[in-house]
């Protein structure tokens, strides 16, 4: 950290002599050339649950930092995001940030209106953003319908859902558009068939077990994401189901253990790495013009791989 990153008295403007001035907790600009690399303040909320150790946590983290390197920025990353999200304090980072990137952000977190304050180039990565800041996310609707047409086209007319948090957008929006097809194809979907999940390996198991145990058990699966998709193959070989003879998996994010898994997963690919350096570009762009990001939309697709099959002749 240089010396112009020391923390500042908030209530007076300090020029740092770099074409840079510094108020409250980020610095204001005038759009001059940079003789010093911005930093960006990386707040995600699964940190203190572990989720950043996840897939789709690890990818986010690494394409950040090779978007931060692509984009000529630094990256500031926050440990302490409970305390973040139910305060809005900021104080710890007074002077220390340039523009901020936000990775699900709990409906009632504080934060983002505290940074929205700031007057901070800010974008939400990953999800369809529930506040009032610009936000780059995959097109979960549609692959969720890319995936559900799959299953739909092999003939499975019972076809579960594991949903991720629902305190995460992109769980809720998944969840929906999983919803939204079943019923423009009239199919059933009895709350039996649904299942609440948080995203990690193996899932909701008890739940996993029971569904697959009904005398109408679900002929396939959707997950809405690898880790939990993972898991439902795993439940169905314990309990003497294969895959996908007997029940098709359909996973989403197109993790590095999709790829490896037996049978391997077909999913609906997020382009994580896309994402991030979409994400750092716009922000570096912004803090070099005085410009704001914008939204930025990104495509999904549907992987086929060999978790998927035509349904038993006997289910159908």
């Amino acid at each position: 950290m240089s010396s112009n990153d020391s923390p500042v008295d908030v209530s007076h403007p300090a020029h740092t002599g770099d074409g840079w001035e510094r108020v409250g907790s980020y610095a204001t600009h005038e759009p001059r050339p940079l003789q010093r690399r911005p930093i960006v303040l990386f707040v995600y909320e699964g940190y203190e649950h572990g989720e950043i150790h996840s897939a789709y946590g690890q990818d986010l983290l690494t394409g950040l930092v090779e978007g931060g390197l692509r984009a000529g920025v630094d990256l500031l990353i926050a440990s302490d995001t409970r305390e973040l999200h139910a305060t809005g304090d900021l104080s710890g980072y007074f002077g220390r940030f340039d523009a901020v990137v936000l990775s699900v952000p709990p409906r009632d977190s504080r934060l983002p209106s505290a940074i929205l304050r700031t007057e901070a180039p800010t974008m939400v990565i990953g999800q369809r953003a529930t506040f009032d800041i610009p936000h780059v996310f995959a097109d979960d609707a549609t692959g969720v319908t890319k995936a559900m047409q799959h299953l739909y086209d092999l003939g499975h007319r019972r076809i579960a859902h594991i949903a991720g948090p629902l305190h995460h957008d992109d769980a809720l929006d998944r969840l929906s558009a999983f919803s939204t097809f079943g019923r423009s194809r009239s199919l059933a979907m009895p709350d039996r068939w649904i299942a609440m999940g948080d995203y990690t390996f193996p899932g909701p198991v008890e739940e996993l077990t029971r569904m697959l145990s009904l005398p109408d058990r679900p002929t396939a699966v959707f997950a809405a994401n690898d880790e939990m998709a993972i898991g439902v193959i795993k439940v169905a070989k314990e309990m003497r189901l294969r895959v996908p003879e007997d029940l098709s998996v359909v996973g989403f994010d197109d993790s590095p253990a999709s790829r490896f898994s037996t049978p391997g997963l077909t999913t609906v690919r997020q382009p994580v790495f896309e994402m991030s350096h979409a994400c750092l570009a716009a922000l570096a762009k912004c803090l070099k013009t005085g410009g704001r990001p914008t939204d930025i939309l990104l495509a999904t697709e549907l992987l086929v791989r060999g978790s998927t099959a035509p349904p038993p002749e006997d289910q159908i």
